[in-house]
């Protein structure tokens, strides 16, 4: 039988600054997904996770970092004890614009750039309606990913939109 249970604790500090930690039993449980096949381990292996979220007038910043709290039995060394973290920061004021710029960095994550940087930006064209456009770039670990060719991945560029409609 596999259950997996966890524990979250929220701290308001000083101000407008909130961080927190949790635990989780089962880290591939987790909505991170941190581990892409989560079925092909040997024992369930528990994660720890902190976050500090500061907002000050027109800018909020983030920081959050998860990590296993031990290795993955089963799994290949440097693939076997995930780790990631990242830092955001955004800017609004009374424009209809909003920007956001991004940094995050991750160890052993299989398939995934070991370090990424991006920019967006958030356009409210009205109460109900608003597009965002993204651009993230990520650079793998030498020797790290290979794409379906069997050729080493150096780098990952990723351009997204959302455009939403509220009812």
């Amino acid at each position: 039988m596999h259950t997996t249970g966890g524990l979250a604790i929220v701290i308001n500090s000083v101000g407008n600054v909130e961080s927190g930690i949790s635990y989780i039993s089962d880290l591939s449980e987790s909505e991170d997904n941190l581990l892409e096949d989560s079925g092909f381990y040997e024992k369930q292996v528990a994660g720890v996770a902190a976050y500090v979220y500061a907002e000050f007038e027109n800018i909020d910043m983030s920081f959050e970092i998860v990590s296993a709290v031990d290795s993955f039995a089963g799994l290949d060394e440097g693939v076997n004890k995930p780790q990631a973290w990242n830092i955001e920061m955004g800017y609004f004021d009374e424009s209809s614009i909003e920007y956001a710029l991004r940094f995050e960095k991750s160890n052993e994550l299989e398939d995934e750039p070991r370090s990424q940087a991006g920019i967006g930006a958030t356009w409210h064209a009205s109460k109900y309606v608003s597009l965002t456009v993204e651009y993230l770039q990520g650079r793998y670990k030498p020797g790290f990913v290979e794409d379906d060719q069997e050729q080493i991945l150096k780098y990952q560029k990723q351009l997204a939109a959302q455009a939403i409609i509220s009812f």
